[in-house]
């Protein structure tokens, strides 16, 4: 059929993505490949100066530095979100932290940090 996009039903516009650990790897692509699908993207991580850079080069961004594992870091994301575009409908949880132990020998409060 001449003229039908088979990638148009994966269109994101006017959509709200969160991405956690924005700032490199996984996180930062995650959120240039949202941005091209057309959402507008919160990009959140630890790396205040990353996260700037990265939202330089999307269209319709908001770098939000934080570190989720402080209390209310993730509520103020989502009040920061809907403040500015009024909704959030796509969250890439991606955030995390590394331990260098195999999992079988570290704490259980360890592995629920991580």
């Amino acid at each position: 059929m001449p003229g039908l996009d088979p990638l148009a039903s994966f269109r994101l516009d006017g959509r709200v993505a969160v991405v956690t650990g924005a700032s490199a790897g996984l996180g930062a692509r995650f959120a240039r490949v949202l941005d091209a699908a057309g959402a507008r993207v919160v990009a959140t991580a630890r790396r205040a100066d990353r996260l700037a850079s990265l939202a330089e080069d999307l269209t319709d961004a908001l770098a939000l530095p934080c570190d989720l594992g402080a209390p209310g870091a993730a509520e103020s994301i989502i009040a920061a979100t809907q403040e500015r575009y009024g909704r959030v409908d796509v969250l890439v949880n991606n955030a995390g932290l590394d331990r260098t132990a195999p999992s079988i020998d570290q704490p259980i409060d360890d592995l629920r940090e991580v």
